[in-house]
């Protein structure tokens, strides 16, 4: 997952695994935003 870091010029990157009951929270700056890939593993 990409999503906003500390500062409106700066990315965070997070590598993780969550099963189908877990969550992602996901902190966004004002006008920030995030993108995520989710792929099944098996």
């Amino acid at each position: 997952m990409i999503a906003d870091g500390q500062h409106d010029n700066e990315f965070t990157t997070k590598y993780l695994v969550v099963d189908q009951s877990g969550s992602v929270d996901v902190r966004m700056l004002r006008r920030g935003g995030f993108a995520a890939v989710l792929k099944l593993l098996q």
